[in-house]
């Protein structure tokens, strides 16, 4: 494959929500920025079936909203109980504008059949 990395969103709009959910092929993904820096990482909790982007920004962790585990976005590991198991994470770069992610280079292997996101 000659291009690994895929445009998933304007910059502008990270910008202005923080926390963002789309769908890249079957894949849900959540986009966050902190502090000038994007993080990808499954939006499907590991824990239970609830969107990341929904839950809250403690610095550099999110708190699933559904039972309030915390996940590092920088590397996927779970920061807080009742999350155990690692999510995978995405390498991210922002050219012109736009929010690209390289799926092919994820980080960890996580499994889930919810679905949540929004195509862009």
């Amino acid at each position: 494959m000659s291009d690994l990395w895929r445009q998933v969103a304007p910059m502008a709009l990270l910008a202005q929500v923080r926390m963002l959910p789309v769908r890249l092929e079957d894949l849900q993904i959540g986009l966050f920025l902190i502090e000038g820096e994007v993080y990808a990482i499954d939006n499907l909790c590991t824990h239970g079936n609830a969107c990341l982007t929904e839950g809250t920004l403690e610095g550099h962790l999110v708190e699933c909203p559904l039972h309030a585990g915390l996940v590092d976005l920088r590397t996927g590991r779970p920061a807080g109980a009742p999350i155990t198991r690692e999510s995978r994470i995405y390498p991210v770069k922002v050219e012109d504008g736009h929010v690209f992610i390289n799926i092919v280079a994820s980080a960890v292997e996580a499994d889930g059949e919810a679905r949540c996101g929004q195509s862009l």
